[in-house]
């Protein structure tokens, strides 16, 4: 049947996806990104994410490195990273064959995730908000150390793991969450978190210090 070929093709592009990050897909890997690789790195000090951008010039005396470097005709660039002479798209994303791609060349160095600028990690949220239906976003300051967790139940449980309060907005599509979003609003029912303003599908949420919320959204 269609799905029968359709859930079967999704199955070898994951299983080439995992590939690529292996570095062992090859030709058929580069089909999927649609494009070549330029270079293995590149040390950059500069990002933009839609319409902002931040350097870290001022902060730090060593570049952030990225990579793969790859250049595609037809992706949309997310991210662009620049070192003040050239710049390149460090975040990628396009279709194949009715399947969506995305490319980040900011992972190769889990542990300096933290040292990216907030707008990177930020749009790693934002395109995996996008697949699951809900977005964190942050108000009052970045949201390193902030876990989130979505049940297809209805239930949101956020934990913040730094020693000071942290306030997020949450955008939910109702096409793509996990659950019917209820009339009256999200409200907790365990843990410290605190809702705040609430308009049509996005609201505010509070976190004490080292402390969590479970919140009822359907």
């Amino acid at each position: 049947s269609t799905l029968d070929r359709s859930s079967a093709a999704s199955d070898v592009y994951k299983r080439q996806v995992r590939r690529i990050a292996r570095g062992d897909a090859g030709e058929v890997g580069m089909e999927l990104l649609g494009g070549e690789l330029l270079r293995d790195q590149f040390a950059a000090d500069t990002f933009e994410y839609k319409g902002v951008r931040t350097s870290e010039r001022h902060r730090r005396a060593s570049l952030l490195p990225v990579g793969p470097i790859l250049k595609s005709s037809d992706a949309e660039s997310v991210v662009v990273a620049s070192d003040g002479w050239e710049q390149h798209p460090v975040v990628l994303r396009r279709k194949y064959e009715g399947i969506s791609v995305v490319a980040l060349c900011v992972t190769d160095y889990p542990y300096l995730l933290n040292e990216y600028p907030e707008i990177v990690r930020q749009a790693l949220r934002d395109i995996v908000g996008e697949a699951i239906g809900i977005k964190l976003a942050p108000l009052t300051g970045p949201l390193t150390n902030i876990s989130f967790h979505v049940y297809g139940d209805g239930h949101l449980v956020l934990a913040n793991h730094n020693s000071f309060w942290v306030s997020a907005k949450v955008m939910y599509d109702g096409s793509k969450a996990p659950y019917t979003p209820s009339p009256g609003g999200p409200h907790p029912i365990a843990g410290r978190a605190s809702v705040g303003e609430v308009r049509e599908k996005e609201f505010v949420v509070e976190l004490p210090p080292r402390n969590y919320g479970i919140l009822k959204l359907s």
